[in-house]
């Protein structure tokens, strides 16, 4: 009975964690999007491996407004970075706190990913 409560508090808590995904795709809509537009560098220690430190990701991101192009930033993300990367991104989510920040897929020994399947997915507080 104890492990069924448990579980179910457990799954109320991640469902109620909400997400952002920043995928490659432009979507059609006013206001601030970010696009990822290319994975530029990918260090991250692969699944199933061993590694000295956890690497780091360098992306260039793209901000647009009402569908028009602003800016791109380049950005790295590392566990040595975060709070610089939680506030750049914060700023565009102004009355959302953001908790953390993955680019998916996460690498795999043995294993290319197409350049198109990756993403930033934000999980929100």
């Amino acid at each position: 009975m104890q492990k069924l409560i448990l579980f179910i508090l457990f799954s109320c808590f991640v469902n109620a964690q909400k997400t952002a995904n920043i995928s490659q795709k432009v979507i059609k809509k006013k206001g601030i999007q970010l696009v990822l537009k290319s994975l530029i560098n990918d260090s991250r220690c692969p699944e199933n491996i061993n590694c000295i430190w956890a690497g780091e990701c360098e992306i260039q991101v793209a901000i647009y407004k009402n569908r028009k192009f602003i800016s791109s930033d380049n950005i790295l993300l590392s566990p040595k970075l975060t709070k610089e990367n939680l506030e750049w991104f914060q700023k565009y989510y102004p009355n959302r706190k953001i908790k953390e920040i993955n680019v998916l897929p996460y690498p795999k020994s043995e294993v290319v990913v197409d350049p198109k399947s990756y993403f930033i997915k934000i999980l929100f507080e």
